[in-house]
């Protein structure tokens, strides 16, 4: 199944979890083992696009838009934390009748996953993947206050986000200074592939949503609680990850018992995006395994 092919063989839904809509989107068949897939901060269910066409097949795969992201609600109040972003993963993997099931995070989602697989929910588990995970807070520099500061701006002055989003649509230029720290080589990806990607990440409605979920994120460590997962874990790094430092991976990977650590050389934080098929290929040695 190609990527042009991704929507016709996707179906997208909504429910409510503590009073907001969350949208989601499955593919596969409804017996298949089921994987559930969780995007990062500032981004969407359909980051998993390569994920969602290559692994159609053999899974049933749920790829959910957070509270505060995609095309999800995103209160201004809402309870952005580790926590309650975990407890409505699970929430909706009882409504859709999953006891156990397999779990993919990428960054904010990984410390999610993360959370969920040490802390709320081992037994739940059966397999378990950290995509450029944070654990410890640990985010680079260059994240912080770059990425900070295309944040905060439209909190302090509402207009600032029409005129960015205007920009990174208009000037290239300007669209990839701003997202020049998730990718390892910015040029390598044609701007318009990830047209979809900035939409989301400058939605209008959801500014104090992105403030909240990114300190949230980064003043959770759970690296304490590693060794109580007992899932078999995947942890996926690239080396030249701008966004997290690749330490955590390293972390990880020393606390989780049966975990095995990938290192991509020449690859970013969005290794699924980067080099989808070396991603894919990896995946699916692990869950096959």
């Amino acid at each position: 199944m190609s990527v042009s092919n991704l929507h016709l063989a996707l179906t997208c839904h909504e429910t409510y979890i503590d009073g907001h809509k969350l949208v989601y989107a499955t593919a596969g068949a409804p017996s298949a083992p089921p994987l559930m897939l969780v995007h990062g901060w500032t981004c969407h269910k359909f980051v998993w696009r390569h994920v969602l066409a290559a692994l159609a097949e053999h899974f049933r795969l749920i790829a959910l838009d957070l509270l505060g992201h995609g095309e999800s609600d995103a209160p201004p109040d809402g309870d952005y934390s580790i926590a309650a972003q975990a407890r409505r993963v699970l929430a909706l993997a009882d409504q859709l009748g999953l006891a156990r099931f397999t779990l993919m995070g990428h960054s904010m989602g990984g410390l999610i996953s993360l959370y969920i697989g040490a802390v709320l929910a081992p037994e739940r588990l059966t397999q378990l993947i950290d995509v450029a995970g944070i654990i410890s807070g640990r985010a680079t520099p260059r994240l912080i206050w770059l990425n900070g500061a295309l944040v905060l701006l439209p909190l302090i002055f509402p207009p600032y986000l029409a005129v960015q989003r205007q920009s990174m649509e208009r000037h290239p230029r300007l669209g990839k200074f701003g997202f020049r720290v998730w990718f390892a080589d910015m040029d390598a990806l044609p701007y318009d592939a990830w047209a979809q990607d900035r939409h989301y990440a400058t939605r209008p409605d959801a500014r104090m949503a992105r403030w909240r979920a990114g300190l949230a994120t980064l003043s959770t460590d759970i690296s304490a609680h590693l060794d109580r997962i007992s899932a078999p874990t995947l942890i996926v790094f690239g080396a030249r990850d701008g966004a997290v430092c690749v330490r955590e991976g390293a972390l990880a990977a020393a606390r989780i018992p049966k975990s095995r650590f990938l290192l991509f050389d020449g690859c970013g934080h969005f290794s699924m995006l980067e080099q989808p098929e070396r991603f894919i290929a990896a995946i699916r040695d692990f869950l096959n395994a």
